[in-house]
């Protein structure tokens, strides 16, 4: 009632099992038995998503992450950003669902409120985006850019 097997070994896609079952072997052939069945359909996707752009554009009361997710085989699941090394923080869809296997993300952070206290205001800055797909495969990248 249940087969695990290493995925790694097909390419991503959607696939069925076909079981086959016969006592031929131990009946003569007027008396053996065959049944069949085949799976529902289920998805193998092992490829993480590809982050195409991480952006920060600055504003006046901060700065605004900007990336540019997609996978090719399933949905994009969970998106986070990290400033500097900071807590992962959630970084939404433009349109307010992750729920495509292409999104625009993007959020607004006031200077100095995602941070903490320990977190520099100015030079070099670091922003860090981690994708997972619904797959739990997961990309990340970054952007610098330099603070106030």
């Amino acid at each position: 009632s249940f087969l695990s097997f290493d995925t790694r070994a097909h390419p991503d896609g959607d696939y069925q099992f076909r079981v086959i079952a016969t006592d031929r072997p131990s009946n003569p052939p007027d008396r053996s038995l065959v049944d069949r069945n085949t799976s529902e359909p289920f998805t193998i996707d092992n490829t993480p998503p590809v982050i195409r752009k991480v952006e920060v554009v600055r504003s006046d009361r901060g700065f605004r992450v900007v990336a540019l997710a997609e996978d090719a085989t399933s949905n994009l699941g969970d998106a986070r950003f990290s400033v500097d090394g900071g807590p992962w923080l959630m970084l939404p869809a433009k349109d307010g669902l992750i729920d495509s296997g292409k999104e625009t993300l993007e959020v607004d952070v006031a200077e100095g409120t995602e941070l903490g206290a320990a977190a520099p205001k100015k030079g070099a800055r670091t922003i860090l985006v981690r994708i997972e797909d619904e797959a739990d495969n997961s990309a990340t990248a970054s952007a610098t850019f330099v603070g106030r």
